[in-house]
């Protein structure tokens, strides 16, 4: 998740802010580079999840650029009004807890 806020905070300013909108429907589009490393990492490692909050791997990885894209889109917002990093990794770090049960 690191690499993805690294990619937005390559970029111009301008780009990203033109890119996160909410008529960019690439976001939810399938079968995505990112999306589906990550899934195969998931299934690999075989994690226990919290049910309560998902019920897949499928379910962390949405999860996951959810929060990222929600982030990115506030920090936008607040015209780069704090520290993209530090925020997106705790705030991923907040969810991984909540979902990973070997994480709590």
């Amino acid at each position: 998740m690191e690499y993805y806020v690294n990619f937005v905070l390559t970029h111009d300013f301008e780009f990203i802010k033109r890119f996160y909108n909410t008529g960019n429907h690439y976001f939810v589009k399938g079968k995505r580079p990112m999306q589906d490393v990550l899934k195969t990492i998931l299934v690999n490692r075989q994690p226990k999840l919290n049910e309560y909050y998902v019920k897949n791997t499928d379910d962390v990885v949405d999860m996951l650029f959810m929060t990222s894209r929600g982030i990115i889109f506030h920090w936008c917002l607040k015209e780069r009004g704090f520290d993209l990093l530090e925020v997106s990794r705790k705030q991923m770090e907040m969810v991984l807890k909540s979902v990973f049960l070997e994480l709590e």
